[in-house]
């Protein structure tokens, strides 16, 4: 079995690609399905089509999965499948924000996410994700607002990156309730610091996660 664990980040040049047309055959060409419809913002559209791209880049480097496809799980999670009964297994997640797509790929499951940090109203969102006593800790200590939003972010990304391995993405949220997981139940978490205005995280079952991040230029996985 192939083993590797990497993450991958690619900043895009919005302004110029909302100039150019999107060519959603060369997505069909490489057997990935996205649907233009689903993405009701056009940069979103925009994100989803490079960050597909990136992957299509990383797993012809690595040259081991011609004839792999992607499906997808009750919840629309993507998975790398192949018919071939020697093929082998990699896990793949995508996430974007702002100028940025990511992407985390591994021989075991994974899962990222990155957010830009924008204003959000902070008062409804914080008791859902955190537990009494963090929430106590988070409105207490005396942070700045800016670094209270800076602190939410950074629990959402861990969360949502969770979420994201595990194949619920935002369905697995509880209602009503904080999501809590602990690393020493066999879940692995690290932050990256790609951007001032960012925050990025990814969740694994695997020990061992990388410090580093490989970035792609934006002309390598467009072939521009």
């Amino acid at each position: 079995m192939i083993k590797i664990i990497n993450v991958y980040a690619c900043k895009l040049p919005l302004q110029t690609l909302v100039l150019k047309k999107i060519n959603w055959k060369q997505i069909s060409d490489i057997g990935i399905c996205v649907s233009k419809y689903n993405r009701k913002q056009l940069l979103d559209q925009y994100r989803s089509y490079y960050a597909y791209l990136l992957l299509d880049n990383v797993l012809n480097s690595i040259g081991e999965f011609k004839g792999s496809y992607i499906t997808t799980n009750k919840y629309g999670r993507p998975i790398l499948t192949n018919h071939n009964i020697n093929y082998k297994t990699i896990d793949f997640n995508i996430s974007h924000s702002g100028h940025w797509i990511v992407l985390a790929i591994s021989d075991k499951k994974i899962g990222i996410d990155i957010e830009e940090i924008l204003p959000i109203n902070l008062d409804d969102l914080v008791p859902f994700i955190f537990d009494d006593d963090q929430v106590r800790y988070f409105w207490e200590n005396g942070q700045e607002p800016r670094e209270q939003l800076k602190a939410f972010y950074s629990k959402w990304v861990q969360i949502e990156s969770y979420l994201k391995m595990v194949g619920t993405g935002l369905y697995g949220l509880q209602k009503g309730g904080p999501v809590i997981w602990k690393n020493n139940n066999g879940i692995y978490q690290k932050e990256y610091n790609i951007e001032e205005e960012y925050k990025m995280a990814i969740s694994s079952v695997s020990l061992d996660l990388p410090n580093n991040i490989i970035f792609k230029d934006y002309f390598e996985i467009s072939n521009e």
